[in-house]
């Protein structure tokens, strides 16, 4: 994988741009998406490991063997794929489960848990998700489907059922058999897919997708629906630990942002 990113990432002659051909764009993002908790450290650049890649690619630690790559070429590769908002939204629906599955590793009666540093990186990595998403919607080259689409396309594939949980017919009965505290991503999505399933114009989804693809609303809806599925959830610290998100946000799209600007004309 951190060779398929080095290949894919822009030369020196090439600005920030990678250009990924159209019809591996979808198949490297469904590839890449199985690295979500490496490619979250390495945008969140709080462990030199997984940013300062040997010559094979990768490092083990007790935990196993771990994607390291370049942040900037990881960015840029990532931007590049994401021309294909079925790309963005397979990324995309990777990082939101694995943002929710640093949530479900709270203990219960956590005292003090949003303190914790890793939170303020979770910001830094949707931060920088929002940056790649600004670029190709303001990428003027973008000629092929319309801004509203872009998002309407993406809204709609990560509410398609990639973060339903899964279930089992049982006496005529079906009994959601995933994990409950996956209800943070599910509260997310299902607030944005009700309003999707109302309007049937390109634009008006695209608006509608707009909104639910601001980080912000992402963090609130997760942590929310997170919070309320705990044994403990009345006692869970939410203001908190949002502002401790929120406050990574900027730096990570600004950081992803200088990445992506192209510098060399």
């Amino acid at each position: 994988m951190n060779a398929i990113i080095e290949q894919m990432a822009p030369g020196e002659k090439d600005g920030t741009e990678a250009s990924v051909h159209a019809n591996v764009r979808r198949p490297v993002a469904n590839a890449l998406a199985e690295y979500a908790s490496d490619t979250h450290e390495i945008i969140g650049t709080m462990d030199r490991q997984y940013i300062h890649p040997d010559r094979n690619g990768y490092f083990v630690d007790g935990k196993g063997a771990h994607l390291a790559a370049s942040q900037e070429s990881l960015i840029q590769v990532m931007r590049g794929l994401s021309e294909d908002p079925n790309a963005y939204a397979a990324l995309h629906k990777a990082e939101a489960r694995h943002f929710n599955n640093l949530l479900d590793e709270v203990p219960a009666d956590a005292a003090d848990f949003e303190k914790d540093g890793k939170w303020g990186k979770a910001g830094s990595v949707l931060g920088a998700y929002t940056a790649i998403r600004e670029d190709v919607i303001n990428d003027t080259r973008m000629d092929a489907y319309s801004e509203a689409d872009w998002k309407a396309k993406v809204a709609y594939h990560v509410v398609g059922g990639a973060v339903t949980p899964a279930t089992l017919t049982l006496g005529g009965k079906v009994l959601p058999i995933g994990d409950m505290l996956q209800r943070g991503v599910d509260t997310w999505a299902w607030e944005w897919g009700n309003q999707m399933k109302g309007e049937a114009d390109t634009e008006a989804n695209g608006k509608i997708a707009e909104e639910y693809l601001k980080a912000t609303v992402q963090t609130s809806d997760t942590i929310d629906g997170w919070a309320t599925a705990r044994p403990d959830g009345g006692s869970v610290k939410t203001e908190d630990l949002k502002d401790t998100v929120y406050n990574g946000l900027d730096r990570g799209s600004n950081l992803a942002g200088k990445y992506l600007t192209d510098t060399t004309n």
